[in-house]
């Protein structure tokens, strides 16, 4: 049997309000509809920090920098890592 977790998202979609009818549309309905818990991209800020890190002198500072980020970024980080999973198993079952 085959993953349904497209379906169900569209079924879902529909179910409170999109109109979509492709992809294109259910991520516009998504980005206009969904409130993301991270507002813009946390990539620069993280480099910033890494630029931090690397340049720290001081052992012990560092690593609370380190486990400081590690702590703040734990959810975001498991939230990517389920989202790669789900879709590459997708994918696998395309094939």
């Amino acid at each position: 049997m085959a993953i349904c977790i497209y379906d169900d998202a569209k079924e879902f979609a529909r179910n409170n309000g999109c109109p979509a009818k492709s992809i294109g549309g259910y991520v516009e309905w998504i980005a206009s509809n969904y409130d993301w818990p991270v507002k813009g991209d946390p990539i620069s800020g993280w480099k910033t920090r890494y630029a931090l890190l690397s340049n720290e002198k001081n052992e012990h500072k560092a690593l609370k920098r380190y486990c400081d980020f590690m702590r703040q970024t734990e959810v975001i980080r498991e939230q990517l890592n389920e989202a790669a999973a789900q879709l590459d198993g997708y994918i696998q079952q395309q094939n």
